[in-house]
């Protein structure tokens, strides 16, 4: 038995947390604006704004590069908003085939502006910092330990008239730990494979978590 509430699945025995997407990629309406508040990291969050937004400017931004560009805001009844993903913070990687490269907030609007005129549809590409980064442990056997710095993907579907292939970077948190999953499925002649295991991996290895640390509660 199980039920959804403010983003958490609790269940009868644990909680689940939603695997949370670290690098992920979203279509916009190109006609249509973004729904998004962009701005570098230099600059500081607007007085009037609440106390969560404040701080998670400055956590995301704190040791930012110049030219670097974040979302400062999401308005209200816009696409970002209708997406469901976006968080104060996330850091814009690129705009449809190419990366950003730290030119900054004039960069984004340029790249925007020179999308085909006969595309409807126009990709962009963010990053995310880990909840914690300091508790992203990756435990081998004991005393061998993998401390993850940092991480990131970035997708080119070549010659090719459609990306075949899916990543996925997401972490699965509890209260103890954080865990990093990272994998790259090939497409092998179409998306349906590697489309549904880049969907379902995630929350399946989300689920054999909880049921193991359930299991070890009750032992």
């Amino acid at each position: 038995i199980c039920f959804v509430e403010d983003d958490i699945v609790v269940e009868e025995e644990g909680m689940m947390s939603i695997p949370r997407p670290l690098h992920f990629v979203a279509t916009f309406k190109r006609r249509e604006s973004l729904g998004l508040l962009l701005s570098e990291g230099d600059e500081g969050m607007e007085e009037d704004a609440d106390e969560e937004s404040k701080l998670l400017w400055e956590e995301a931004t704190a040791n930012a590069r110049p030219g670097e560009v974040f979302v400062k805001g999401i308005v209200e009844g816009g696409q970002a908003e209708a997406l469901g993903i976006f968080e104060i913070g996330d850091r814009v990687q690129g705009v449809g085939e190419f990366p950003l490269m730290g030119g900054g907030f004039a960069q984004v609007v340029a790249m925007l502006e020179t999308q085909p005129a006969s595309a409807k549809n126009v990709k962009l590409h963010f990053d995310r910092r880990p909840a914690d980064a300091s508790q992203l442990l990756l435990n081998k056997v004991a005393p061998h330990v993998v401390r993850v710095s940092d991480q990131g993907t970035w997708s080119v579907k070549g010659r090719r008239k459609y990306q075949e292939d899916r990543f996925v970077l997401h972490e699965i948190q509890n209260e103890n730990e954080n865990i990093l999953v990272a994998g790259v499925f090939d497409g092998h002649g179409g998306i349906w494979a590697s489309q549904s295991a880049s969907q379902l991996v995630p929350s399946l290895l989300s689920e054999l978590h909880t049921s193991t640390a359930n299991r070890n509660l009750q032992e």
